[in-house]
């Protein structure tokens, strides 16, 4: 790259920031400037951008970066893509480049609110669809178990013992065939 190219690593606003920063073993970062330690490089630059604000040149980022998109992407006289260019530029990654606190908070927070709505409704869908598996599954074992009770044999079997126990109760006498009876109607052919 040219020298005179705003794109050179001499020109880079934030080369004094990586400068400041000294990697340590297995992602630990730390700052050269006051010592402080950190587990991630996100932290490290947070703290750079905050408690080392005198080292960055912040009023004329926006200006800057609007010049580069003009220079580089001319909006007027150019073919379509450069305009286009330009105006995603200009449009995204200038417009982010601001000292205006509260806009940057706002839509911070802004995100942060939709983050919470999602993981809310992705709990939610989790939770309903765990109730629905289980009762799924709870359903298909009842179905597939031959715990006997829906059984036909069962079924019959039953039967033939109310029948039994009715005639019985009404001062009627036991059949004395009506073990074999239980048996036959559970399939069973043989008499214990």
């Amino acid at each position: 790259m040219p020298a005179g190219c705003p794109l050179s690593p001499a020109s880079d606003r934030y080369r004094h920031q990586e400068a400041a920063k000294e990697t340590l073993a297995q992602g630990r970062w730390r700052c050269i400037l006051c010592g402080k330690r950190f587990t991630a490089e996100r932290h490290i630059d947070l703290h750079l951008a905050n408690r080392h604000a005198h080292l960055e040149e912040q009023q004329q980022l926006q200006e800057d970066c609007l010049e580069l998109a003009a220079r580089c992407f001319p909006p007027h006289g150019g073919d379509g893509s450069a305009q286009r260019l330009h105006a995603l530029l200009a449009g995204r990654l200038c417009k982010a480049h601001t000292c205006d606190t509260r806009r940057k908070r706002s839509r911070t927070l802004a995100v942060a609110q939709a983050h919470r709505r999602w993981r809310g409704r992705w709990s939610f869908t989790l939770a309903a669809g765990l109730v629905v598996l289980a009762t799924f599954w709870l359903l298909l074992w009842l179905v597939c178990t031959d715990n006997g009770a829906t059984s036909p044999t069962y079924r019959r079997a039953a039967a033939v013992r109310r029948r039994l126990e009715a005639a019985a109760a009404s001062g009627g006498q036991q059949l004395p065939h009506s073990r074999s009876l239980i048996h036959r109607a559970r399939g069973k052919t043989s008499v214990p």
